[in-house]
């Protein structure tokens, strides 16, 4: 829905607008959006397995396997450019440089939650998707998701503004 889309809009502008140099920038709208995405694809398919028996479902892994890629891609170029910027964003860098392995386990379930999802679509027998499968495809998703938005927030390094 177009005021969904708005909201997400208001809450990357809102984000990036802060003086948290890791949140300024396109990425945060990626973010945002592609989690917004992939999690709705995956809770729509998850809400209509009955109703979806006759349709070809191609479509949705697709998007959410698209939504996740852009989302990785995304990420690398604006990790390597916050050790360009000023302190406050290379002690961001730094505290992600730390977290190497919480982010490889968050790209792992949100990327085999994606491929979860997409591989039954491109096999040549079977009905589709099973939903045990998009169960744990969401369920996957999900926690990726929420390492995601931990990673987000335990990079915080706020730029010195103002009397301290």
């Amino acid at each position: 829905s177009l005021v969904g889309l708005v909201a997400v809009f208001s809450m990357g502008k809102l984000y990036s607008s802060t003086t948290v140099p890791v949140w300024q920038g396109a990425n945060t709208f990626i973010d945002f959006y592609t989690t917004t995405v992939a999690i709705g694809a995956l809770l729509f398919i998850a809400a209509s397995l009955k109703e979806l028996q006759s349709v070809d479902k191609k479509i949705y892994g697709a998007i959410v396997l698209a939504a996740v890629i852009f989302q990785a891609v995304s990420a690398v170029p604006h990790a390597l450019s916050l050790g360009k910027a000023g302190m406050a964003a290379q002690t961001s860098a730094a505290i992600l440089s730390s977290m190497t392995m919480v982010i490889a386990l968050k790209w792992l379930l949100v990327l085999g939650g994606a491929v979860l999802l997409f591989w039954p679509s491109k096999q040549k027998s079977g009905s589709g998707f099973k939903a045990g499968h998009v169960y744990l495809a969401c369920a996957l998703l999900v926690f990726g998701e929420l390492i995601g938005r931990y990673v987000f927030y335990a990079a915080i390094v706020t730029t010195t503004i103002g009397i301290t």
